[in-house]
């Protein structure tokens, strides 16, 4: 099951997405939620969620500068910026950030259904590739243990008998 953790300043919209949203067909778990960014911070460092819902204008530090200090408390965390602004160059600053999406409120559900089904796609390849890498690692490590014990023969000067071409 994936976590989430969904921070925004307006009680009545992170109560209304928490409580009204179908979380479970996504098989989405929300873990927690902020009123501002430093409890967000927390919560964040805490939980390490795979997907944390961002407002950009929050008490204490801003959506963008709890994204900037996420990304290194819980670097797989994959963040959502759901705000009423809809300047340039906030949007800007969260594509540099890496944000996967963009949302304007008032939040249409089709919009975070849309964003969810990509993002949760990228999620899931991203997991497939690093247990493939590992899987690979483990072979790899495998192969070298038993390479090592097959060393070739060495002379009485120490060095190895193997011709070159």
């Amino acid at each position: 099951m994936y976590q989430i953790i969904i921070l925004d300043d307006e009680f009545f919209f992170r109560q209304t997405l928490v409580t009204t949203f179908p979380w479970q067909d996504y098989n989405i778990r929300v873990c927690g939620e902020a009123a501002n960014g430093r409890d967000g911070l927390q919560l964040l460092e805490r939980i390490q969620p795979d997907i944390a819902f961002v407002d950009i204008n929050m008490p204490g530090i801003s959506g963008l500068q709890f994204i900037r200090e996420g990304k290194q408390r819980s670097p797989r965390t994959k963040y959502i910026i759901i705000s009423g602004f809809s300047e340039f160059s906030y949007a800007q600053e969260a594509v540099e950030l890496g944000v996967v999406k963009y949302l304007l409120k008032p939040l249409r559900f089709d919009d975070l259904k849309a964003a969810l089904d990509a993002l949760l796609v990228t999620i899931d390849s991203e997991d497939l590739k690093k247990q493939h890498l590992a899987s690979l690692s483990r072979q790899n490590s495998q192969y070298s243990c038993s390479s090592a014990t097959a060393s070739p023969s060495r002379s009485t000067a120490g060095k190895t008998n193997i011709q070159r071409s």
